[in-house]
């Protein structure tokens, strides 16, 4: 009887102490990576006056290639859909090569979800040319990133 008792006591303390407790995360934003065989998204630039409003969004790259710009970003999101728009002021500062001011334009059509959204982003950068010649320059002072973007049309 003794050994029926200890073998219930040892069988309930294995199954009690194995559950393992899960730390509230509710709190804690969840972060979620595009997967990099998706497609990427392509923006067409478009001239405008001014600059627009955008709701929040981080910068992490940006390079270009050709007549494309590559962007990674970062935003929170998750329950409704986002849309980007890519826009270059139509006023050019007068300096060699000259300096266009741009902006992503960035739509959470009210999102007010916790998760980050890390993804990249392909922009037709052609409209925001100084001239549309093959090896027309110009700087491209992009809101929310420190260094001006060096742009050859090609």
């Amino acid at each position: 009887m003794k050994i029926a008792n200890f073998k219930v006591f040892i069988g309930l303390v294995l199954l009690t102490s194995c559950g393992v407790k899960k730390a509230d995360t509710s709190s804690q934003p969840t972060v979620k990576v595009a997967n990099e065989d998706m497609r990427m998204e392509t923006i067409i630039a478009r001239i405008e006056e001014g600059s627009l409003t955008s709701d929040p969004v981080t910068i992490k790259s940006v390079s270009i290639k050709g007549n494309f710009m590559e962007m990674e970003i970062s935003y929170n999101a998750g329950c409704a859909n986002h849309t980007f728009e890519f826009t270059g002021d139509s006023k050019i500062a007068k300096s060699l090569p000259p300096i266009r001011n741009v902006q992503l334009i960035h739509a959470s059509n009210g999102d007010q979800c916790e998760k980050i959204f890390i993804r990249k982003i392909l922009i037709d950068v052609s409209e925001l040319a100084y001239k549309k010649e093959k090896g027309s320059e110009i700087y491209l002072k992009l809101s929310g990133w420190k260094e001006n973007i060096k742009y050859t049309f090609e």
